[in-house]
């Protein structure tokens, strides 16, 4: 009777310790789990870079720091406006086109050369004869007045003004040759010692017509 009992006893711790096998045995990947709820506890990294666990400091200089707001320009706030130089014009001895008020018919010759046309003309002084070069003229008071005017009308003509030509804008003469005496919207002016510089202008276009140096009566 005990060989029996033993006998069924050992059958059944037998079936057990098979049974535990093959449950062992049979597992699969996918039966295994997985502790805990944190995938960044298991190694993982966050990449969602729009999620809840990031915060943007929307002030942020990404250059280093945060911006401050207290250094930055005020738009729309008006600008000084620059100062114009004084102006570079000799007023001692003004000359323009290389020609000095009161020089002598044979002294421009000299300079141009003989003019391409020649004449008078009645002025409030008297008779005034008049040189004609190519975008250049120049007036002579009678005896030994010289030069009364000196007018410069062609784009071509090197003036002496600071690079300053025929055609050019307003804006430019200023700041090649200063600030004017006077300024309209069709006439800069510039006084000398004894003489008057213009520059007539293009109500318009603001751009130079012509430019006259004269003696001043």
């Amino acid at each position: 009777m005990k060989h029996v009992w033993k006998k069924s006893a050992l059958t059944m711790t037998l079936t057990i310790t098979l049974a535990g096998c093959s449950l062992t045995s049979g597992s699969s990947p996918e039966d295994e789990q997985v502790v805990g709820n944190d995938p960044l506890a298991a190694g993982q990294i966050n990449t969602n870079n729009g999620g809840p666990n990031m915060t943007v400091n929307e002030n942020a200089n990404w250059n280093g720091g945060t911006a401050d707001n207290g250094t930055l320009e005020a738009t729309g706030a008006a600008k000084p406006k620059p100062k114009l130089p004084e102006s570079t014009l000799d007023k001692a001895k003004p000359t323009l086109a290389g020609i000095a008020l009161g020089l002598l018919t044979s002294d421009v010759k000299k300079k141009l050369g003989e003019p391409d046309d020649s004449y008078a003309q009645d002025g409030d002084a008297g008779s005034i004869d008049i040189f004609e070069y190519e975008g250049l003229s120049i007036g002579f008071g009678s005896g030994n007045q010289g030069v009364l005017f000196i007018e410069v009308y062609g784009a071509d003509v090197v003036t002496g003004l600071s690079g300053v030509r025929v055609g050019d804008s307003e804006d430019a003469a200023v700041k090649a040759i200063g600030k004017p005496d006077s300024q309209s919207s069709y006439l800069l002016t510039y006084k000398t010692t004894n003489s008057l510089l213009k520059l007539d202008l293009d109500p318009d276009s603001h751009e130079i017509l012509s430019i006259k140096l004269f003696t001043e009566a």
